[in-house]
């Protein structure tokens, strides 16, 4: 910084030095032309041509040089050296050539021309302060040449008026060297303070403009605040809780009603605007808050200033003084009327919700009851009238009835499905745990589901260990899960392959200590696409309406499977591919213990 500002400094003097050449070139002129023609009677004629030429081409070469430094623009702050040394080589040939006509020009014969010649130097010695001080080294090297040879010829002469000569140009060049010194440092002090002066400015401009960016920035960003609290439904305040005054921003006064033009208000105002029932418990929230320090929460009605009722979730936090005293609450207000309307009415459409749904259910149930009654009268009238046709021999009726009897069967099937359905969904369903083995229940399930498997070229394989031991859980609900899955597996593959597999795994899900016991079905039937899995699991839903309707059924056998295995404290999961084929794995606690282990998701799914 210190040579930044030097090399200012150092560049404005060479220009100031510059600027006087035209005062100082009009003083030479004139002084030098009273010199010649005073001394044209006691001069020769050579000396006076002489000096005055070599005088005329240094002031030619000064001026030429002015002109190029101000044509030429050439004065860069960091080199006006070059010029100053220009400068400096005219100021000592013009200083020398003064102190030749100090010589030249004190003739010993006439004191008149001597005291003129001293006057004429001392004044043009003293002139060139003015100018030359802004450079000392060039001001004291024009008053030497200037003043110095007339004081030591006038010495040398001697006489009358000699030593008077002498003691004056002596003392005008001391007075002069002093003199311009002290105007030297001041010159360079008004510099020095100019600059600072200029770089105070420019510094408090540059901090004016932060101001203002900043200034400009905090503005926009309190506006961009407002807009978001305004959208938002969110207002921002602070209660000083030593004065009692509440501040808040503008959405802080839209969401309480309250004129703009109100500054603040205490905490007796803010209790005013709350709803009267809920005063007692806004209260005694903020009273806790600040006794115990603790952040302050609640939900709570307000009434505005226009009446409304509005609905707000306020939010505080403390800070306090060196001695742990509360100071201060800063929070915001969140205007929640929308959002608590819209979940109550969410609440009201989930009771109804519910309401249809177990009256649904409950319909079900008894439209199931009453039609199995007829159904099975159907079967076994069936039954009965097929016997007595093969009696009589009458073998065309018999087929008509086995279509009549199936019919009444899977329609039956069906009713059955949707009864267990309507027990779950309304919570009627029981589980009757007891112990049994895994291998009977297994073998069991084989030979019932074998002749459907054959129906279509399917060959059924099962891995089952002989040791695979007893579980504790519902035996029926698990043989129903699996027929399902075998049934499924049977209808939707041809000529393929199906397997169920046994295995007993070491972790338990639930708080039993024989761990887990594993079944998979596995097919390499049609598939289902992974966007369809869900619905597989959904009541009254088919993954493909066109393979079900060729295939039969509701869609009812996976959701009651669900069910079931969300009710022995199990899940089911499902991989498929289209075109290769379905696995479906069902994990259970091997010992149920008559409770719902924790952790199971309801639904029991987790595909």
């Amino acid at each position: 910084m210190k040579s930044r500002e030097s090399d200012q400094v150092f560049a404005e003097q060479v220009r100031l030095i510059y600027s006087g050449v035209s005062y100082a070139t009009l003083v030479t002129l004139t002084v030098g032309a009273i010199l010649v023609y005073a001394h044209r009677q006691v001069a020769s004629v050579d000396i006076l041509v002489g000096w005055s030429a070599y005088m005329l081409l240094w002031l030619m070469l000064r001026v030429l040089l002015v002109w190029r430094f101000h044509a030429t623009h050439v004065l860069v702050r960091g080199h006006p050296a070059p010029w100053l040394r220009a400068y400096l080589v005219t100021v000592i040939c013009l200083g020398a050539g003064w102190g030749t006509a100090g010589i030249l020009f004190v003739p010993p014969e006439s004191p008149q021309h001597q005291f003129l010649t001293a006057f004429a130097l001392g004044a043009t010695a003293v002139g060139s302060m003015s100018i030359l001080a802004v450079v000392y080294a060039a001001c004291a090297a024009f008053m030497l040449l200037t003043l110095l040879p007339i004081t030591v010829t006038a010495i040398a002469m001697g006489g009358e008026s000699g030593p008077l000569i002498a003691v004056m140009t002596g003392f005008l060049l001391i007075f002069g060297l002093l003199f311009s010194r002290r105007q030297h440092d001041v010159i360079l002090r008004s510099l020095r303070l100019g600059f600072d002066n200029a770089a105070l400015v420019t510094d408090l401009t540059a901090a004016k403009q932060r101001a203002e960016d900043l200034n400009a920035d905090l503005q926009q960003q309190e506006a961009t605040l407002a807009r978001a609290q305004r959208i938002a439904g969110v207002g921002s305040w602070e209660w000083d809780i030593v004065r009692d005054e509440i501040r808040g921003s503008d959405e802080i006064y839209n969401i309480f009603g309250i004129e703009r033009d109100v500054p603040l208000i205490c905490f007796g105002q803010f209790m005013e605007l709350v709803h009267p029932d809920d005063r007692d418990i806004v209260g005694e929230a903020v009273r806790a808050s600040v006794e115990q320090g603790e952040p302050y929460s609640i939900e709570h009605r307000i009434v505005r200033a226009d009446g409304q009722e509005r609905v707000v979730l306020e939010q505080g936090e403390l800070t306090f003084d060196e001695d742990g005293k509360p100071v201060t609450m800063a929070g915001v207000t969140h205007d929640i009327t929308d959002r608590y309307r819209m979940e109550e009415d969410l609440r009201n459409v989930s009771f109804a919700a519910d309401a249809a749904n177990r009256a649904k259910s409950q319909f079900l149930a008894n439209m199931s009851h009453e039609l199995r009654t007829p159904l099975n009268a159907i079967i076994g009238y069936s039954e009965l009238l097929r016997e007595e046709a093969e009696d009589r021999g009458e073998i065309s009726e018999v087929d008509d009835l086995d279509r009549i009897g199936a019919a009444g069967r899977h329609l039956l099937t069906l009713v059955n499905e949707v009864l267990d359905l309507s027990k779950v969904e309304s919570g009627k369903t029981e589980l009757s745990v007891r112990e049994f083995g895994v291998k009977d229940l297994i073998d069991e399930i084989a030979a019932t589901v074998t002749p459907l498997v054959s129906k279509k070229n399917n060959r059924l394989s099962v891995d089952c260990p002989t040791e695979i031991g007893v579980m504790r859980s519902d035996s029926t609900k698990l043989r129903q899960v699996l027929l399902n899955l075998l049934s499924n597996a049977a209808k939707f593959t041809e000529a393929g392959d199906i397997r169920l597999g046994v295995s007993r795994q070491g972790s338990a899900i639930g708080p039993g200590n024989r761990g887990n016991m594993v079944f998979t079905v596995s097919d390499t039937g049609h598939g289902i696409a992974p966007d369809q899995i869900e619905a597989a699991f959904t009541a009254f839903e088919q993954t493909d309406s066109s393979r079900n309707d060729a295939q039969g059924g509701t869609g009812l056998g996976l959701p009651l499977s669900r069910h079931f295995c969300a009710l022995m404290g199990g899940t089911i999961s499902l991989e498929s591919k289209v075109g290769k084929g379905s696995t479906f794995t069902v994990r259970l606690p091997a010992d149920l213990g008559g409770e719902h282990p924790p952790g199971i998701r309801k639904d029991g799914v987790t595909a």
